[in-house]
């Protein structure tokens, strides 16, 4: 029986090789390898993207450190962006708003998914403008 340690490593191998077999099989390929050997030639531009999105991801874990007004560690909800970004650019529906609409009234989870979507989208729409 694999360890869960092994099983998220071939989720993430195997979340990579779908990425890229359906970015090669829905987009042109030969831009798309233009594009992939541009960052190789010029890799500031890799390493800006990877810094405005790990500052982007900071910024929300700690709004939502803020929002919730609780003193756990800030790697808890760093974590839990993480993991929930990465559900929301797989899944069309956040996965946690049907559990939100359980425990708590239904302004709060439309409230945070409005928070959510709303920081996501000025992420986006600033790394748009650059």
């Amino acid at each position: 029986m694999p360890t869960k340690k092994q099983m998220i490593r071939f989720m993430a191998i195997l979340l990579i090789v779908c990425s890229i077999v359906l970015t090669w099989q829905w987009f042109d390929s030969k831009e798309w390898l233009r594009d992939v050997e541009l960052l190789f030639h010029q890799p500031q531009w890799l390493v800006f993207m990877f810094v405005v999105y790990l500052v982007s991801f900071l910024l929300k874990a700690a709004a939502w450190r803020i929002y919730t007004g609780s003193e756990v560690r800030f790697s808890i909800y760093f974590h839990a962006i993480s993991y929930s970004l990465l559900v929301n650019h797989l899944l069309p529906v956040k996965a946690g708003d049907g559990r939100n609409t359980m425990e708590k009234p239904w302004i709060t989870p439309s409230r945070i998914c409005v928070i959510g979507r709303g920081s996501h989208l000025a992420a986006n729409l600033r790394m748009l403008a650059l």
